[in-house]
């Protein structure tokens, strides 16, 4: 009897979208949460035992609090005359069977849904939730191949409600029927990875996907992808569900369109599938680990195209440094006996220096061989160290301190700081020298410029004395104004000195000289808006003032210009995204358009402006998942993802939608979490992981979920604890501690507990600071402090304040960017 038209307590039903083996299921409607839900109408053969609805309770529990993104929800369950309904998460998409008959999909696409599976294993293995009856039927695929795994916990349930059916249960098959069901799959070769459809009926292939359901004994699952323990009737670990998910992907790879070669797909593909498919369960790879070589695979083809690219310029290479050591010996030894004939060996020796330091080496830098360099760089100091620069010409001299401030460009790139401050002083010292004897040379004051900028670089990645670099990007500013009134100095002194207008905006900014420098980068903006006059195509300009807008923008909200500080960052956006549609291909550009996006999504969702917030962050997911289907092993890309999931989780928290903002917290947190376990003393993952964490504090205050909440609070205490100690995070620290406590306070609070609220108000002050006028997550914080203390008058003035700011959105919709 059809359901449709009917309503369920809040649940409306309203289509029918499919039967199976354990009932009907409908797309329906929650009209209490406003929101699109599916239906599992189970028939009277599959009804819940109280034990069953026990432990689905408990699953669903455990499921929903890990929120990950490929694992479909379960919402609730209705006991109805009718029978049981199960109200789970309405996924808009199709299965992955379906998807594969009608749309064309390559093999990287194919194990990037393998990938989500396995990752969503590996959250719940994490947990003891095992799946049980993994099949290309209950894989949806959804919009932008959006991966979710269906009926999660469902097949257990099922099957501890056949055993209570079941009056003696047995195994349904013997140990050695379990093995030949493991062992009649296809050999994993390359034809059957390629070509399935070889098979026999003995050994059925994907074209035919019909469920076999099994209830011999107490065995449910689909005959062809269960486990050989799973069949036998015997309890099943996490790698039952790796076994299945290891038939899948083998069976799925003869699906793909077009038709690959053998030696067109990874290496170690094969390999997987036949670990996968271990008869032996503790043999067979856990879920981390199937996601690790699958990133492997993804990662073959940059790494078999950045393979030819090396040898090709690892032998050039050798060639030349060969060259270069027997040129660079050679005129190093004639410059000590015979100085007057070695003036033309000389010069052309520090060309030789010059081209493997500089055109080379660039070349080097981006395949990662910048090692083959040690040799040219340790002759070169022992070359320079031949020849006195007492008798060094004044021409001589400047070749010298640009090649210099190369050998310590390379040194510090090679991570020998020690190599690139003996070379960097020594290029300062020279420089120095050489403008004393002639104070007016253009060239003179441009090479001085170089060598006190790249000091003060060298003084930044120490993080030693920003003072000294402040002053060092000053005298270099300085030198290069003074370099451009004359008509001498070459073209690029006008870019270099808006460089030193940026860099020293930049460091000003972080000595919280605030006023100075935005004045700084204000000048660099508009030098580069007069170059961009003569040269509008320019990529480099536009890109590197790009930058300097992004910094302008941050530091224009600092002091409370939200107008300027807004229309900065539209102009930003707008450069970089006009930069993108001329190249697609640039990933850096890729990377910073993204960055600015996710910066323009946090500054609406401040004015209240949440639908222009979400398109910002939807495009900025868009652009760093492509970026990450080129790199899936990208450090970086993996951060920038996470960021933007926490950014989005905060700012629809921010807004009251915490039922929105939970999936982002969640996504952000497991994925920061991962990337701890290979960098665990990562101080600034660890705080974005704390954020994520308090973000998730305040959701499950709001649907008071008390379990929930301690566990995240926990966690996040114990991650914020440590970082009172490092000097980078203590602020940020003690502010997370703080917003902890008012949390805490507000939940005893609403849980009628005013004593504990009390107390943890008074631990929460212990960590308060008082925000500034233009900071407005302090701001907020301050305004529950004055509701939590009952301070209603300073509440609401308060709030009036933060509204005028927020209604300034509103006059900005108009403005264009500059």
């Amino acid at each position: 009897m059809s359901l449709v038209g009917r309503t369920f307590d809040a649940i409306r039903i309203d289509a029918l979208l499919g039967s199976g083996g354990m009932g009907e299921v409908y797309q329906g409607f929650d009209t209490r949460l406003e929101r699109r839900v599916a239906v599992k109408a189970l028939n009277d053969r599959t009804r819940f035992s109280a034990e069953s609805k026990a432990r689905l309770n408990r699953e669903a529990k455990v499921l929903s609090r890990l929120g990950h993104p490929a694992i479909c929800q379960i919402h609730d369950w209705l006991e109805t005359p009718d029978g049981d309904l199960l109200v789970l998460e309405f996924v808009d998409g199709v299965t992955l069977r379906e998807f594969l008959r009608t749309e064309p999909m390559s093999w990287p696409e194919l194990l990037h849904v393998v990938r989500a599976v396995a990752s969503a294993l590996q959250a719940a293995h994490r947990e003891r939730v095992v799946h049980r009856d993994l099949k290309p039927d209950n894989i949806m695929i959804g919009r932008e191949q959006s991966v979710k795994v269906l009926d999660f916990g469902i097949a257990r349930i099922a099957d501890l409600h056949a055993a209570t059916v079941v009056a003696a249960p047995q195994p349904s098959m013997s140990l050695e029927e379990a093995e030949a069901l493991a062992t009649e799959r296809l050999p994993v070769t390359a034809e059957v990875l390629v070509r399935p459809d070889a098979g026999t009926s003995e050994h059925p292939v994907l074209t035919d996907w019909t469920s076999e359901l099994t209830e011999h004994g107490v065995v449910l699952g689909t005959r062809r992808y269960m486990s050989p323990e799973q069949a036998q009737g015997r309890e099943v670990q996490g790698s039952s569900d790796i076994y299945s998910l290891g038939v899948l992907l083998q069976e799925c790879l003869g699906q793909i369109k077009p038709k690959v070669a053998e030696a067109e797909l990874p290496p170690n593909l094969s390999l997987l599938i036949e670990t996968m498919q271990r008869v032996d369960p503790t043999r067979r790879p856990s879920a981390a680990e199937v996601v690790q070589a699958i990133d492997q695979a993804l990662a073959w083809p940059q790494i078999r195209a950045r393979e030819r690219v090396q040898r090709r310029i690892q032998a050039w290479a050798a060639v030349l440094l060969v060259a270069v050591t027997l040129v660079v010996a050679y005129f190093a030894w004639q410059a000590s006996v015979e100085r007057a004939k070695a003036q033309i060996r000389q010069a052309q020796a520090e060309k030789m220096i010059g081209f493997m330091l500089g055109d080379l080496r660039t070349r080097l830098s981006k395949v990662g061989k910048i090692d083959l360099l040690q040799g040219v760089n340790e002759r070169a100091e022992e070359y320079f160290a031949a020849i006195p620069a007492d008798e060094l010409s004044e021409a001589e001299l400047g070749a010298r301190v640009q090649s210099l401030l190369q050998v310590a460009d390379v040194a510090k790139e090679q991570g020998q700081l020690p190599a690139a401050s003996r070379a960097a002083e020594r290029a300062l010292s020279l420089a120095t020298d050489l403008l004393a004897r002639s104070p007016e040379d253009p060239l003179y004051q441009i090479n001085l410029a170089a060598a006190q900028e790249w000091q003060a670089f060298l003084l930044l990645d120490q993080m030693s004395n920003l003072t000294e670099a402040e002053q060092l990007f000053e005298q270099s500013a300085r030198l290069r104004q003074q370099a451009l009134l004359h008509q001498a100095s070459p073209p690029t002194v006008r870019n270099d000195l808006a460089s030193s207008y940026n860099n020293l905006g930049s460091v000003r900014y972080a000595l919280g000289k605030l006023p100075e420098a935005r004045a700084d980068l204000t000048k660099a903006v508009s030098i580069w808006d007069e170059m961009l006059r003569d040269d509008p195509g320019n990529r480099d300009i536009q890109s590197t003032r790009a930058g300097a807008l992004g910094w302008l923008s941050s530091i224009e909200l600092a002091l409370g210009l939200w107008s300027a500080g807004t229309v900065t960052r539209l102009t930003q956006v707008e450069t970089l995204r006009q930069l993108y549609q001329a190249d697609p291909d640039d990933a850096l550009i890729r990377e910073d358009l993204a960055v600015a996006l996710r910066y323009l999504a946090e500054l609406t969702v401040q004015f209240g402006a949440l639908p222009e917030a979400q398109a910002h962050w939807q495009e900025a997911r868009t652009l760093t998942r492509a970026a990450l289907d080129n790199e899936p092993a990208s450090v970086d890309l993996q951060r920038l993802m996470a960021t933007i999931d926490l950014s989005e989780g905060e700012g629809l928290g921010l807004r009251g939608r915490f039922l929105d903002a939970e999936p982002r917290l969640l996504a952000a947190r497991d994925r920061l979490t991962d990337m701890l376990i290979a960098q665990p003393d990562n101080t600034d993952l660890q705080w974005l992981r704390a954020r994520a964490r308090i973000g998730l504090v305040q959701a499950y205050a709001e649907r008071r979920d008390a379990d929930g909440f301690a566990i995240e609070e926990r966690a996040a205490r114990d991650g914020l604890m440590p970082l009172l100690k490092v000097e980078a995070q203590a602020a940020d620290a003690r502010r997370g501690l703080y917003e902890l406590g008012l949390r805490r306070a507000a939940f005893d609070q609403a849980s009628g507990a005013e004593l504990a609220g009390d107390t943890a108000l008074k631990l929460a002050d212990e960590f308060r600071t008082e925000p500034g006028t233009t900071d407005l997550s302090g701001l907020r914080l301050e305004y529950l402090r004055y509701t939590l203390r009952g301070e209603q008058p300073a509440a609401a003035a308060l709030a009036d304040q933060l509204r005028a700011i927020g209604d300034q959105w509103s006059l900005l919709q108009s403005v264009p960017p500059r």
